[in-house]
């Protein structure tokens, strides 16, 4: 069978005929989906809006995504890869303000156990804080974006801004560490990351409006 990705669903087609079969349905369209490699197959679908939402359609994964969710609120967690049994698990940890962390979590000793740091350098930084805003294009459609203030902007200051788009085009920018928005706010630039018309992860009308 084949698994197709629509906007918000993955359908399930049986490649000798037959009725195609709603494997899993997101709360919002779709960014993309989570593999088991020992499996070979989709166990979650991701989508995304400021921050990634995973749909699980396997209990086990989605119970311990759940309980490092809960334990780090302020990052996304991302489970990379796991053991064939499903006892350990490598994940991956990061926000705009926190270069991202990998971790080894063994559930059945509850150890969580750090791997390593992307830019070890960067610990103890101050960082630009990044919100998530929308702001009207010239023919009056909301634009999401990323908005990143230099560390220790004062209420009502006004600073140099920086609009950095991202490629693709049909790609979108994250809720993850961004060295480039972060080195250019540690200067003094507000940064914006705009989610321009065309952006994947905000429906097939917002796409095919790029």
């Amino acid at each position: 069978a084949a698994l197709i990705l629509s906007d918000r669903k993955l359908i399930r087609k049986p490649l000798a005929g037959g009725p195609e079969q709603v494997v899993a349905e997101a709360p919002g369209p779709v960014w993309g989906t989570v593999r088991d490699r020992h499996l070979n197959t989709a166990v979650a679908l991701v989508s995304m809006n400021e921050r990634s939402a995973y749909s699980w359609f396997a209990p086990e994964l989605a119970a311990v995504h759940g309980t490092l969710s809960r334990a780090f609120k302020d990052r996304d967690v991302a489970l990379h890869a796991w053991s064939r049994d499903r006892t350990r698990f490598v994940a991956r940890l990061s926000s705009p303000g926190a270069p991202g962390e990998w971790w080894l979590f063994d559930k059945a000793r509850k150890e969580l156990s750090p791997l390593g740091e992307e830019y070890p350098e960067l610990k103890g930084a101050t960082l630009g804080t990044t919100t998530w805003i929308t702001y009207k294009a010239s023919d009056g459609m909301e634009i999401p974006a990323y908005f990143t203030l230099p560390p220790g902007t004062r209420p009502g200051s006004k600073p140099p801004l920086v609009v950095m788009p991202h490629g693709g085009p049909s790609i979108r920018d994250v809720y993850d560490f961004d060295y480039m928005a972060q080195f250019l706010a540690s200067r003094g630039y507000a940064v914006l990351q705009p989610q321009f018309r065309g952006s994947t992860g905000f429906g097939a009308e917002f796409r095919k409006a790029g």
